[in-house]
């Protein structure tokens, strides 16, 4: 069984590898060798327990997305024990250097987060399909033609109102407001994953030039709206940081701008485009590199704009 799963998760890995491309490849393990590394030493200078909380935060997200435990127990497999093994050997190096720096209840917690969290019960697709629906599942303020959004702060709303209120009470604090807007960021790349069916692609019947550049400028027009109260109470209480507004909008526009354009670049009718997080897993870290990385991202905008006026051509022509 054991060789049977190496196995499996070797064919996984190589499918994947060929879905983003050998050159993809290559460069995220240059950002994940340079990223990785200098975040983890960032976070322990910081403060030791800062990166065991990032890492166990990290493997629990891991596990509550993954969608494979189905298909294991479907096999027969006792995907459990498979998991544990698994965590335990992504938390290995971090169990380790804890030990080694006498950390011994943090290392012994991560060890214990392994071996736990497989035997949490997650979400079944059954639940999902009969979903409680809530208030925010039939309300909108937005026109249907962002259905993007609506659709997006639908299945997260919890998580994004949490997020807002806590910007909006927190503004004051000066590091508050530009986490909140990165991790929103973050959320609202997500809403360009699934593409649209034709007809509501048909229906804007203009050319491919304005169809991109008006969902660009749609895109960030709303997220400038979201953020706009908290970053507002930013610069009342803050003022002499104002030039940290202008940096973190470059960061997230950048960020938004190539989700809208790295979608319409690929988009084929109600088509799943997950695999287009490998990119953007790269942008997030290219924006953290060290100075002018950032400007691999804004290459990629400009190519994939292209690609996206080229590829819409087949279907507002």
């Amino acid at each position: 069984m054991i060789q049977f799963m190496l196995q499996f998760r070797a064919r996984q890995l190589f499918r994947y590898m060929q879905e983003i491309g050998l050159l993809r490849v290559i460069v995220l393990l240059i950002a994940i060798t340079i990223f990785l590394p200098r975040l983890a030493l960032e976070l322990w200078m910081k403060n030791p327990y800062y990166l065991a909380w990032f890492w166990g935060f990290i493997l629990a997200s891991i596990h509550f997305k993954r969608p494979d435990h189905h298909f294991l127990k479907r096999l027969g497999v006792r995907w459990q024990w498979l998991f544990c093994v698994e965590y335990s050997i992504l938390s290995l190096t971090f169990i380790i250097i804890f030990a080694y720096k006498h950390y011994w209840v943090v290392s012994l917690s991560l060890l214990l987060e392994g071996l736990v969290l497989p035997f949490i019960p997650q979400l079944s697709v059954r639940h999902r399909v009969y979903k409680k629906i809530h208030w925010w599942d039939s309300k909108t303020f937005w026109s249907p033609l962002h259905f993007e959004w609506i659709s997006g702060v639908r299945q997260r709303f919890p998580y994004l109102a949490t997020l807002w209120l806590l910007g909006v009470v927190f503004c004051a604090f000066a590091p508050v407001a530009p986490i909140i807007t990165f991790l929103l960021t973050l959320v609202a790349v997500q809403f360009y994953l699934l593409c649209e069916p034709k007809e509501m692609v048909e229906i804007f019947k203009c050319s491919a030039h304005r169809f991109v550049q008006w969902k660009i400028a749609q895109t960030l027009r709303l997220f400038g709206l979201l953020n706009a109260p908290f970053w507002i109470g930013f610069l009342i209480f803050n003022p002499t940081y104002w030039f940290v507004l202008p940096a973190v909008g470059f960061v997230s526009t950048l960020l938004l701008t190539l989700a809208v354009v790295l979608k319409y670049a690929s988009y084929t009718p109600n088509e799943d485009l997950s695999h287009n997080n490998t990119l953007m897993t790269m942008a997030i870290m290219f924006c953290f590199l060290p100075p002018f990385s950032f400007l691999v991202n804004i290459f990629w905008v400009i190519r994939y704009y292209r690609r996206a006026i080229n590829n819409m051509q087949d279907y507002l022509s």
